[in-house]
């Protein structure tokens, strides 16, 4: 087996235990704002631990919610 084949082959078993996710719905309210409200976190609170502004964390949840997010902008969310 040649090396790219077995790189692709690893990646595709890795790639393979997310499937199970791909049917969980996502919340109306997109996952941030969703987390955030289960947490008791205001969007003042979150926009603090961000660092960002109010309106900022309520763009990112509207964005987020609407599919027009970049991963950037949700992995510095995740690092929380």
């Amino acid at each position: 087996m040649n090396k790219k084949k077995l790189q692709i082959d690893q990646l595709e078993s890795r790639i393979k235990l997310f499937s199970p996710t791909r049917q969980l719905p996502n919340p109306p309210t997109g996952w941030v704002k969703a987390i955030r409200l289960a947490l008791g976190m205001s969007l003042q609170q979150l926009a603090t631990k961000l660092g960002m502004t109010k309106q900022s964390v309520q763009e990112l949840e509207i964005r987020e919610k609407e599919g027009a997010i970049t991963l950037k902008s949700l992995r510095e969310a995740l690092e929380l």
